[in-house]
């Protein structure tokens, strides 16, 4: 089965929806199943992408047999409601806008919050012609 996990939050983030994810990623990839996560660059919770990483409108990597797409987002600082929304907002607009640029997926799974994820999922699944989870 080939799996889409649409989330704002990956390693090499540190947190618990990253750790989470990567887990149930990693788990799935382990027993067969072709798994995927759409995020964005790190940047999480200093507003700065990490070194190492570029905040471009897709790039692919692949982390321990999951592959990566990281498409574009506002790095914002986690404080100021303006600035968080508008980086919530800037990566559910990059992912949809690059929906079309990865891999087929037989289902998406998608972490929320932020709700701004959970409503782009709702098109990206209807991109990839799968149901949402």
């Amino acid at each position: 089965m080939r799996i889409r996990f649409l989330t704002h939050y990956y390693p090499p983030e540190v947190g618990a929806p990253q750790t989470r994810i990567s887990a149930l990623a990693r788990g799935l990839a382990g027993r067969g199943d072709e798994v995927s996560v759409h995020t964005p660059p790190p940047h999480y919770p200093d507003g700065r992408v990490r070194p190492g990483y570029r905040n471009r409108p897709l790039t692919v990597e692949t982390d321990y047999g999951v592959t990566v797409y990281r498409s574009g987002v506002y790095p914002a600082p986690n404080r100021g409601f303006a600035r968080r929304l508008a980086n919530h907002a800037s990566f559910a607009t990059s992912a949809l806008a690059s929906v079309g640029r990865t891999s087929p997926a037989d289902v998406v799974v998608v972490d929320t919050p932020p709700l701004f994820v959970a409503a782009a999922g709702v098109g990206y699944a209807r991109r990839k012609r799968a149901p949402l989870v």
